[in-house]
């Protein structure tokens, strides 16, 4: 059932040096039998174990459970190993001490997703603990407790039961009632007992396995059948409701404790946050930082010089552009007269419905010098002077309701690619332009309210407008100076 080839565990310490645990260990393990692995502290037993429990992963070697190797499970296959294949018992039992016996029996189950309660009766009597189920686990002696954690172990049902130094911290007559308690277990499982008795080795093992400096120098029944056979794995979550219970007990064992813990490590990670952000902190890079992750494409550059809001001069934008990597893009705005230079809308079809709050009016025209300003680009950047690209959001605009064309009509396409093929002449101010790109700007977060034309709340209104619909005021052209010739700037 349990194969271990060719195993080697080396442990490496910070100053470079090498301690070797086990070297070059094979054994086969058999379905059942009560088998002790016997040597001195350090000879590699308890490393053994821990290998063979999915605890730990070997430095080389392979081990086989029921032919699959279990060297190359994933993180969860091993939980899923240690919930269902394996039962451990400790030297220093590893039991919940606020807890009762029939809650730490039980939680072995809830981490399966299983209740069975005649299961768990069953366990806790042939255990003779039965009348202690609801006593706490810290008002029990050594060996109530030992045989609290037996019965927790095999209440999952499991195939292997591994016990290092079980009887440890026993005394000898508890000792005893252990290990013919193991004695029995192992008639229907295998059980691997590490241990330093070699009285209770020759009393109750089946097979002595002995250690050495991590190799095995002794075996009475090396020789065993392998019973192999199919097998699943039960999943190990536990239930949110008994977490939750469990983290409402523990809130009642030490509150006061617990409370000032959590105000120490909230004042402190405070206080290191605010110190890490002073000593580290630099305005322009996080301006910058933020409006990347932003993916803002068109902004205003200034500065303040006491309390006055100037424009970045030459030697200012340079800096930033250094600092951010990318090439500043100029933004003009044009007007004829009192009126800002502007796509031209039929009057009676104006934002009359709550997706389209803000009229496009493309009266920022943006130069483009860094080409990484079109990314996203659907269609073109515009290679004539007389050709614009335009935000997703005014592309929307005229294909719901329309834009007047060279012959003062209203022109409607039905998609964003009939709108890019017509290569239309549009009218903005008093002069043409075509349109030969849109940027698709991201718009998943307003997606449901598109499709029915309707915000689901007024806080999401507000932020489109003020996030997305901006962007129909800017469009991006070839050469500025080209409209400059025909408009007078204000």
């Amino acid at each position: 059932m349990l194969q271990v080839k060719n195993v080697s565990k080396v442990y490496h310490s910070k100053k470079g040096l090498d301690t070797v645990a086990l070297k070059n260990i094979d054994l086969e393990f058999p379905a059942k039998g009560m088998i002790f692995i016997l040597g001195k502290s350090g000879c590699g037993k308890s490393t053994l174990l821990h290998l063979l429990g999915g605890l730990d992963a070997p430095s080389s070697g392979e081990i086989f459970y029921h032919q699959k190797n279990v060297t190359k499970f994933s993180n969860e296959e091993f939980d899923k190993y240690r919930n269902s294949a394996i039962g451990f018992v400790f030297q220093d039992f590893n039991l919940l001490e606020d807890y009762n016996v029939l809650e730490n029996v039980c939680l072995a189950l809830e981490l399966q997703g299983k209740k069975d309660k005649d299961r768990v009766s069953s366990l806790l009597k042939k255990m003779g603990i039965d009348e202690l189920a609801y006593r706490n686990i810290n008002e029990l002696s050594g060996g109530q407790k030992q045989r609290v954690a037996i019965a927790r172990a095999l209440v999952k049902n499991p195939e292997v039961l591994l016990a290092d130094e079980p009887t440890g911290n026993l005394d000898e007559a508890s000792s005893k009632q252990i290990f013919e308690i193991l004695k029995e277990v192992s008639q229907e499982r295998l059980v691997l007992v590490v241990s330093h008795d070699e009285e209770a080795a020759n009393s109750y093992g089946d097979r002595v396995i002995r250690l050495v400096d991590g190799e095995v120098i002794a075996d009475t029944n090396p020789n065993v059948f392998l019973e192999n056979k199919d097998f699943s794995f039960a999943s190990s979550k536990l239930p949110f409701f008994y977490a939750f219970k469990m983290a409402l007990r523990s809130l009642k064992v030490k509150p006061l404790k617990l409370v000032l813990t959590i105000l120490v490590m909230a004042f402190t990670l405070l206080f290191l946050g605010a110190s890490l952000n002073l000593f580290l902190f630099d305005d322009e890079a996080f301006v910058l930082k933020a409006l990347k992750e932003n993916e803002e494409t068109v902004f205003d550059v200034y500065k303040y010089e006491g309390q006055s809001k100037v424009k970045l001069t030459d030697d200012d934008i340079n800096h930033l552009e250094m600092l951010s990597g990318v090439v500043g893009n100029s933004v003009y705005t044009f007007s004829l007269g009192t009126n800002n230079l502007s796509f031209s809308f039929e009057e009676n079809n104006r934002a009359t419905e709550c997706f389209y709050p803000v009229i496009p009016e493309g009266n920022y025209l943006v130069e483009i010098f860094d080409d990484n300003l079109l990314s996203n680009l659907l269609g073109r950047k515009p290679l004539k002077n007389d050709e614009v690209v335009i935000h997703r959001y005014t592309a929307d605009y005229i294909l719901q309701y329309g834009i007047v064309d060279i012959n003062g009509e209203i022109y409607q396409p039905k998609t964003y690619e009939e709108l890019l093929e017509d290569y239309q002449a549009i009218k903005f101010g008093n002069t043409l332009v075509y349109i030969v790109g849109i940027l698709l700007d991201e718009r998943t977060l307003y997606e449901e309210s598109l499709s029915s034309l309707h915000f689901p709340n007024e806080n999401l209104k507000q932020f489109y407008a003020s996030n997305y619909a901006s962007y129909g005021k800017f469009i991006y052209v070839k050469d500025v100076f080209y409209f400059k010739n025909l408009f007078y700037t204000n």
